[in-house]
């Protein structure tokens, strides 16, 4: 008899349709930025919007960084 736990299961799910080692690995690092705009208590969508927004226009990366970013100023 096998025994799975959720996050197993969870963590299959998220990568399994990634088709290459590098996919895999920029999945995770946005999965990762967007858990830690959660811990920051930020909102996931208007944090990126604010990132988008702000990048093209020669904001350094450090400024951009969850734990910086002021309640999108």
């Amino acid at each position: 008899m096998l025994n799975f736990n959720a996050a197993s299961v969870k963590f299959t799910a998220r990568y399994a349709f990634n088709n290459t080692p590098n996919g895999a690995d920029v999945s995770a690092v946005l999965y990762s930025l967007i858990e830690s705009v959660k811990e920051n208590g930020l909102n996931p969508y208007e944090y990126l919007t604010d990132v988008f927004r702000k990048a093209p226009n020669g904001v350094a990366v450090d400024a951009l960084l969850p734990w910086e970013v002021s309640k999108y100023d």
